[in-house]
């Protein structure tokens, strides 16, 4: 009798087991999800800031075509990240190549969100982010 009893306390410790590594996985698939969305939404604004090279994408822009592009941005990050938001900084640099001088924009985007399910397993890890940094030809 207290070979079963043993049996089933030992069935039960692994069930336990199998049931918490389910739960974890869930949780790091959900954040999975939305490390890809925010990966998508910095790659979508720097192929935008590339294709409008006389345009200043940074946040707090104030051309017409860029503030449109950021604000539609925002959007964006706000509809598919819960309590998300993006910015923009560029840093001005300039690459010598044998004859020449090339100047190029360095952009850094940063995209953050709070990830509810994360909180619920450790509070400290709610804010997540995503930091993607893209060059761009200065004309």
């Amino acid at each position: 009798m207290i070979e079963v009893l043993i049996s089933l306390t030992v069935v039960s410790m692994g069930l336990a087991g199998i049931l918490l590594a389910q739960g974890r996985t869930s949780v790091h698939t959900h954040g999975a999800g939305y490390r890809l969305q925010a990966s998508l939404l910095a790659q979508q604004i720097l192929d935008r800031a590339r294709s409008n090279p006389r345009q200043r994408y940074t946040t707090g822009s104030t051309d017409p075509q860029a503030k449109s592009d950021l604000d539609e941005w925002q959007i964006s990050i706000s509809r598919a990240l819960p309590g998300g938001s993006g910015q923009i900084s560029s840093k001005f640099v300039e690459v010598r190549t044998s004859p020449t001088v090339q100047r190029l924009e360095k952009l850094t985007v940063r995209i953050t969100w709070n990830d509810a399910r994360r909180a619920a397993s450790s509070p400290i890890n709610s804010k997540q982010g995503l930091v993607l940094e893209g060059y761009r030809v200065i004309q």
